[in-house]
């Protein structure tokens, strides 16, 4: 009797879930136009990030190459300098994208 009970509450619980999916699932799709639309905007978007991530790279580019040329020319002891503190904070920015990316992977639950 009581597992009776128990798979009739399964049943029901079960019946209840399905009828949510249901329910979640009748949603009209989108028409044809409206699909065009968004696939524009998300081109354009894209586009407009593309440009600026560009803009940026060239410029910490730019800055970083004109700093070395400049260390080495006029202050020998600050590229020596520069050389060193990247050697140092080099391994600690490894170490930490390395355990993010560890973290990344895991499923919490």
């Amino acid at each position: 009797m009581v597992n009776m009970k128990e798979d009739q509450e399964q049943l029901k619980a079960l019946k209840r879930d399905w009828k949510q999916l249901d329910e979640l699932g009748d949603c009209s799709p989108a028409s044809l136009m409206e699909m065009k639309a968004q696939l524009a905007s998300l081109k354009v978007k894209q586009k407009k990030k593309l440009y600026r991530e560009l803009c940026i790279f060239l410029s910490i580019a730019v800055f970083i190459l004109s700093m070395i040329v400049m260390g080495i020319l006029k202050q020998p002891s600050l590229f020596i300098a520069l050389q060193a503190g990247a050697s140092l904070l080099a391994p600690m920015v490894l170490y930490v994208l390395f355990k993010r990316k560890k973290q990344e992977g895991k499923v919490y639950s």
